[in-house]
């Protein structure tokens, strides 16, 4: 069999087809096909992470309400700006109770901390320990949101366990003018 020129060219057309095939059609659609993998793959881990943020939400709701429901016990427990007397009126009788002689009450300025306010209280107190430490104890069973800072007790000279003790009652109140916003928007929903 003899092998001429035509026979030559129809070989070479043979092989040429099937590389320029594979050259230009299926390495480009190989390459388009593995980037579509990627996207995919790129577009399932998004939708995993976006399905693990929605398992979330109704969590994020939850903990919203039960934020919710910590503040109203908080806001009850702030007295308005009217019964901060009263506030003042119960540290005095748990004071007498415990047997403590209150030397000096003097009121600070008030201060706004955050939406509500501090009535910063400087308080000067005589005693026997034990009497404070029940006042204390008392004083943090309060219904009412009040915080003791700079306390400073010194031991008196005589042996009966006799102490002065000066701090900053802080009582925390709402202001009348939000007290009425909070219960208008009450009314409104």
């Amino acid at each position: 069999m003899r092998i001429g020129m035509r026979e030559l060219i129809f070989i070479i057309v043979l092989f040429a087809i099937p590389l320029s095939a594979f050259q230009y059609v299926f390495r480009p659609r190989n390459a388009e096909m593995s980037q579509a993998r990627k996207e995919i793959a790129e577009k399932g881990r998004r939708l995993a992470e976006l399905n693990a943020t929605t398992a979330r939400i109704d969590d994020l709701g939850k903990a919203i309400s039960e934020g919710e429901e910590a503040i109203d016990v908080v806001e009850a427990k702030l007295p308005s700006e009217q019964n901060v007397d009263e506030v003042l009126r119960q540290v005095w009788k748990l004071a007498r109770r415990h047997n403590l002689i209150i030397k000096t009450v003097e009121p600070k300025k008030r201060v706004p901390a955050s939406q509500y306010m501090e009535l910063p209280i400087s308080v000067e107190l005589e005693g026997n320990f034990d009497g404070f430490y029940e006042f204390l104890r008392d004083l943090e069973q309060m219904p009412r949101l009040t915080r003791m800072k700079e306390l400073i007790m010194k031991r008196q000279e005589k042996e009966d366990g006799s102490m002065d003790a000066s701090f900053i009652l802080s009582v925390y109140f709402q202001p009348e003018n939000k007290r009425n916003d909070t219960s208008l928007a009450g009314a409104g929903s």
